[in-house]
């Protein structure tokens, strides 16, 4: 995982949560709210989880056969 991209991810992590502050993940509807803050912690998890990768969880053991 290259620096650059972790650096990429957090910023884009940064953004939804000034986003959700700003109240940008408000809808005239409670289940829209709901789902489009679903939809940015769905997203801030996934880029938290890639950041988090290190080379050998992709890569895998040498001697697997893989």
């Amino acid at each position: 995982m290259t620096k650059q991209l972790q650096e990429y991810l957090r910023k884009r992590v940064e953004l939804r949560k000034a986003q959700w502050a700003a109240g940008a993940y408000t809808d005239q509807s409670q289940f829209g709210t709901a789902i489009l803050n679903a939809k940015a912690i769905g997203f801030c998890e996934a880029c938290e989880d890639i950041i988090a990768l290190e080379y050998l969880d992709i890569k895998g053991d040498e001697g697997d056969g893989e």
